[in-house]
């Protein structure tokens, strides 16, 4: 009896040791080319800016609620084809960088992007080569702020803490509502609920700036939305994070035609 109880704690220790191996690979980030885009370099004196490479890659990161990619600390360590043409060294004064191009609607996955120009690949080149790593600014905390109502009237403003709403247009096209902007000083949005005067929810749809949040030189973060159907007054709440962290991900790719 002794024997049978022993054997089956064991077995017991070794399922919960599998099982948290499992959980140690949940939420890995992965990269993946997005696209791929090249162009040879033609006699210079007719065709001055000829020659360039763009490479996209998807960084995702499931569990984890993006916020935006930290572009200053993100770096292209490598970026070359297979047979050694390197773009660093020849894209002079124009250094390859990542920057954001569209951001998932649930926050756990980003495309970056980033290329050279003035060179394209050699003859016979197969492959482009792209090493570095992009730096995420994740979220944590969430919140969410007490209803407040909002007039769907052109330039009204409504705070909620350090975000703004502001109406931009009252009624959109093809039966649509009013599309506003929120704006705020760091990038925490996540998102925006809308219930009408009966207290049901309008949709909300993304706004011509939505993707990566449009970052103005005072250091504004924004996102438009546009409301479904037109409505005159609405209760809005604001989910935000109150926290966030910064993860760096690793990006070593080989893309070719089939990506």
């Amino acid at each position: 009896m002794t024997r049978k109880v022993a054997v089956l704690a064991l077995a017991l220790a070794l399922c919960a040791t599998v099982a948290g191996a499992g959980d140690k690979t949940k939420g890995k980030a992965t990269v993946e080319g997005s696209s791929l885009q090249v162009s040879k370099k033609l006699d210079q004196k007719n065709y001055p800016y000829s020659g360039s490479v763009n490479v996209s890659a998807l960084v995702s990161y499931p569990g984890k609620q993006i916020l935006v990619v930290d572009t200053a600390a993100s770096k292209v360590t490598e970026l070359k084809d297979d047979k050694g043409t390197d773009f660093l060294k020849s894209s002079g004064f124009f250094k390859p960088s990542f920057n954001q191009q569209m951001m998932a609607k649930d926050r756990a996955s980003v495309v970056v992007g980033t290329g050279s120009y003035g060179v394209g690949p050699v003859g016979g080149a197969t492959k482009i080569i792209l090493k570095g790593s992009v730096v995420l600014i994740c979220g944590q905390d969430e919140k969410t702020t007490e209803a407040k109502e909002v007039e769907i009237k052109n330039n009204t403003e409504v705070k909620f803490d350090d975000f703004t709403l502001k109406v931009y247009q009252e009624k959109g096209f093809a039966g649509s509502g009013g599309s506003f902007n929120i704006s705020s000083t760091k990038p925490t949005f996540k998102s925006v609920t809308v219930t009408d005067a009966d207290g049901k929810t309008v949709e909300v749809r993304p706004g011509f700036f939505f993707g990566p949040p449009s970052f103005t030189p005072n250091k504004t973060y924004g996102n438009a939305f546009n409301l479904a159907k037109p409505v005159t007054k609405v209760k809005v709440k604001i989910t935000y994070f109150t926290k966030e962290e910064k993860v760096t991900v690793p990006v070593d790719l080989a893309l070719g035609a089939g990506l």
